[in-house]
């Protein structure tokens, strides 16, 4: 049976619970660590750190910040997989199934790929109709989990969506806007490809930090009530990191 929808103020209640995830001492821990890569990045293009300077660099494949990515996101995976079996609610699942796709795009590059794949001559168009084409499949689960679930479970469902959906942004409305400028203003190719990147690892910490508030909740996807119980990071020691 499809439960009513009181759509925006889910939303709201959504953006609370992600609120409440920023401002833990964890956040703190994980923002801090993301300003290091980005001051890292800073002195690799200014020259201040020698030698191989990709490897420091927030808009390069492989360097240090993105092995943080890969370990975000797969970290984010296993959570929303935990909730989903642990608490049987399997509306869930798709969006844990998403974060893993999100680690094995961004590590193996499938969106280039598939960029290629789809328009050969123009790869850049391809890349920005595939990512559409995922964002929307991700919405389109998204919307029929909600659908199955009850408000709490819902709630949760579009706590994980949104920090997708900002993710994507910086991925594709940033990236095509970058492509637009490096043809148009070559020298701001640094500055947006470092925005591009970097928001897209504040976005994957925004993520890791939402799925973590939720694996710690004690909502189940049938309960009206939804209260802070005996979750995975309810020990003594884990405890001061959430508050």
């Amino acid at each position: 049976m499809v439960a009513r929808w009181d759509f925006p103020r889910e939303i709201g209640e959504a953006v609370a619970i992600i609120w409440h995830a920023l401002g833990t001492k964890l956040a703190l821990a994980i923002f801090l660590a993301d300003l290091f890569f980005i001051l890292l990045h800073v002195a690799a293009v200014n020259g201040v750190i020698g030698g191989n300077e990709r490897l420091f660099r927030v808009d390069k494949d492989r360097s240090l910040s993105e092995w943080f990515e890969y370990a975000k996101l797969f970290v984010s995976f296993l959570l929303i997989f935990y909730l989903s079996v642990s608490r049987k609610f399997y509306q869930i699942m798709p969006m844990a199934l998403v974060i893993f796709y999100l680690c094995l795009d961004d590590s193996l590059r499938l969106h280039e790929y598939m960029g290629d794949v789809l328009v050969p001559a123009h790869d850049n168009v391809g890349q920005a109709l595939f990512t559409m084409m995922v964002g929307a499949a991700t919405v389109v689960m998204a919307a029929i989990g909600c659908m199955l679930s009850q408000r709490p479970g819902r709630i949760q469902i579009i706590s994980v969506l949104l920090p997708i959906l900002l993710l994507g942004g910086f991925g594709s409305i940033v990236d095509a806007f970058h492509e637009v400028m490096m043809r148009f203003v070559p020298r701001a190719d640094n500055l947006i490809g470092f925005i591009e990147d970097g928001g897209e690892l504040v976005s994957m910490s925004v993520l890791l930090l939402t799925c973590v508030r939720l694996a710690d909740l004690g909502v189940g996807h049938k309960s009206e009530h939804p209260t802070i119980t005996r979750g995975i990071f309810s020990s003594p020691a884990m405890r001061k990191w959430r508050a």
